[in-house]
């Protein structure tokens, strides 16, 4: 898609930072089972001026992770493009099925969080 090389642990720290913005780099890791693959999405979404990480003012040994104007940008585009996916994906699930699929979704996820 234009050229955009985007994975999916760049995809989970900008819709992250969208909803969080400033959160921190190290719970960033720590929602992702991965912290070495994090370390480094995180330097290369920073090294294309995706988000910029900056030292906590209340805490000099934490840093905080912000989405940039062209993150932004990138999320939006993304948004509209996974929006439509999805609806290609689910078009041949009645309400109910999907309805279903989402509570399944839903349960495994708070599970995970366990």
């Amino acid at each position: 898609m234009n050229g955009l090389e985007l994975f999916p642990e760049q995809w989970f720290v900008l819709v992250r930072l969208m909803k969080q913005p400033g959160c921190s780099q190290s719970d960033l890791g720590r929602d992702f089972d991965d912290r070495p693959s994090m370390a480094r999405a995180l330097r290369n979404m920073e090294e294309k001026g995706w988000i910029k990480i900056q030292s906590d003012p209340e805490d000099k040994r934490k840093n905080q992770v912000y989405p940039t104007k062209k993150g932004s940008e990138i999320y939006q585009l993304m948004v509209s493009v996974v929006t439509e996916e999805r609806k290609r994906m689910f078009k041949k699930l009645s309400a109910q099925d999907f309805k279903t699929f989402k509570r399944i979704i839903d349960q495994i996820y708070e599970e995970s969080l366990d």
